[in-house]
């Protein structure tokens, strides 16, 4: 159960994910888009959990 609008819009809605996610992590947007990259989860805090695929550390190998 959700006790943050926020949080539960968040969890329901793929395009509230997508804008938040570029709202908190633009950097991490660039880098994406840059190496055709998908955006990583994000924690509940809205931390990029470290993805566990090497791309996102050298994306050109």
């Amino acid at each position: 159960m959700c006790f943050y609008v926020s949080a539960c819009a968040y969890e329901e809605d793929p395009a509230i994910k997508d804008i938040l996610f570029r709202w908190m992590h633009p950097k991490m947007v660039k880098y994406c888009e840059k190496h055709s990259l998908p955006f990583p989860e994000l924690d509940e805090d809205g931390d990029i959990i470290p993805p566990k695929d090497p791309k996102y550390r050298q994306p050109n190998k």
